[in-house]
């Protein structure tokens, strides 16, 4: 977050640093093989094009990468919803902040 006087505060997107509302959100990609799988996260505080970024990404990424192995079969599933949650989440963060913004001078 950054003060810029007379009580003002505005964040900044982890990912490509723009001044503004922002999101939370943690995003997960299960990158299976035949006997072992991976994870990758992403989390932070993104501004709106970063947050659906990440999503698309992330989403892909597991309905690709995702379903190649027995655990990962299972694994990918969870972290498909639990991306939208995250990204409904995000989106909701992001509604309030922007309603909490004084009107243009």
């Amino acid at each position: 977050m950054t003060n810029l006087g007379e009580g003002e505060m505005h964040r900044t997107c982890d990912q490509c640093q723009a001044v503004g509302p922002v999101g939370s959100a943690k995003f997960m990609m299960n990158i299976g093989l035949l006997v072992a799988h991976f994870e990758q996260t992403r989390s932070g505080q993104f501004c709106s094009g970063c947050l659906w970024k990440n999503f698309w990404s992330y989403t892909f990424g597991n309905l690709i990468l995702g379903p190649w192995g027995v655990k990962s079969f299972f694994i990918m599933p969870m972290f498909f919803f639990a991306n939208i949650t995250e990204l409904l989440s995000g989106r909701q963060m992001l509604k309030r902040q922007i309603a909490e913004l004084p009107p243009p001078r």
